[in-house]
Order: structure tokens, then C-alpha cells, then sequence
């Protein structure tokens, strides 16, 4: 899922097996992300769940995270992985 402009609702979703990032958020959009399932995404050397770049910053609460390749979320510059 790309978002590129605006504030659209994600939620109550499953975004399995993708070859790069599950979701991908650009400067100027601000969604909300809620309840979702991100799983086993991306494939040699990319993919995360969720990569931020919004200038808006999304609201993200209350997702899986499961197995993506790189990490599970990107934001800021600042990568997120289980521990």
C-alpha cells in the first residue's frame, strides 16, 4: 500500500508476502493505521512492514508485525526490530 497524499483510513487489514515494503508513506500524506496484520514482506535486502517518510506523521497504533524482512517499521530515519 502506497499513500502519497491525504489522510486515508488502514484498517483492519492483513499485507502478507509483498517483495518490498508492506506500506509506504510519502511526505504531505498522514494516515491513520489501525489493527492491521504486516507480515513476511519484502526479499533480497528490502522490505519492512511499514517505511514513514510523511512529514505529517501517520498515526499508527495497535498492528502486527511479523517476519518482514528488513524490520518492522521506519520512521525518522530510525529502524524498528524485535529485540
Amino acid at each position: 500500500i502506497q499513500v502519497s497524499s491525504g489522510e486515508p483510513r488502514i484498517v483492519n487489514n492483513t499485507i502478507v508476502r509483498g517483495d518490498s515494503n508492506g506500506m509506504l508513506f510519502s511526505s504531505g500524506s498522514a494516515p491513520i493505521v489501525w489493527n492491521n496484520v504486516i507480515a513476511r514482506n519484502g526479499s533480497a535486502g528490502r522490505g519492512r512492514g511499514i517505511c514513514d517518510f510523511s512529514s505529517r506523521q501517520a498515526v499508527i497504533a495497535f498492528n502486527v508485525f511479523y517476519r518482514n524482512r528488513i524490520a518492522a517499521f521506519l520512521r525518522d530515519g530510525r529502524a524498528w526490530r524485535h529485540a
